[in-house]
């Protein structure tokens, strides 16, 4: 194992952990919204407009994807002015959760590779938290050639347009 591995190791589960809270929360979020509008998906996440443009059509029709995936169709009426009842879908719930922490601890193996390429050779690494773990993390590494830096990372955690969680690890240089 690589020394920046091995220092920033103890964060993996942190970063799994707080990828699930966020999940529950947005399906939480999600279900309230449903139950607001008495399960009617159109109410919630309406057809696309006839008359927007193409963006705006696959950004609306994506969301609704998304959140279709959340239910179950209790009846589906062949017209879009119709109310569309539905029902939560506990299984794919608890999908959505374990595939949002899939991918967290896979965005995490992917920053401990982006700080290995970006920093390069070290001969030892130790990670220091000022603000909680990922809020304001230092990784203070010794090179191959003796020179100290240190290396600040923040973790910014993102929903996208279409209602899929992800981390994001801005890391960068301190002087």
């Amino acid at each position: 194992m690589n020394a920046i591995e091995l220092a920033v190791s103890p964060i993996k589960q942190s970063s799994i952990d707080a990828a699930e809270q966020n999940a529950k929360e947005f399906l939480a979020t999600t279900k309230a919204k449903f139950e607001a509008a008495g399960w009617d998906i159109n109410q919630v996440a309406p057809f696309p407009r006839k008359n927007c443009s193409d963006a705006e059509f696959k950004v609306v029709y994506k969301y609704r994807k998304s959140l279709a995936m959340l239910v179950k169709f209790t009846g589906v009426s062949g017209r879009r002015d119709q109310p569309q009842i539905v029902c939560w879908d506990d299984v794919y719930a608890n999908k959505f959760i374990e595939q949002t922490k899939e991918e967290a601890a896979l965005q995490y193996e992917m920053y401990v590779a982006k700080l290995i390429k970006k920093i390069g050779d070290v001969t030892e690494a130790k990670m220091g938290y000022i603000n909680g773990l990922w809020m304001n993390s230092t990784l203070i590494v010794t090179k191959t050639n003796g020179s100290i830096e240190k290396w600040n990372t923040k973790c910014i955690i993102n929903r996208s347009v279409y209602g899929k969680l992800f981390n994001q690890f801005p890391t960068r240089k301190t002087k």
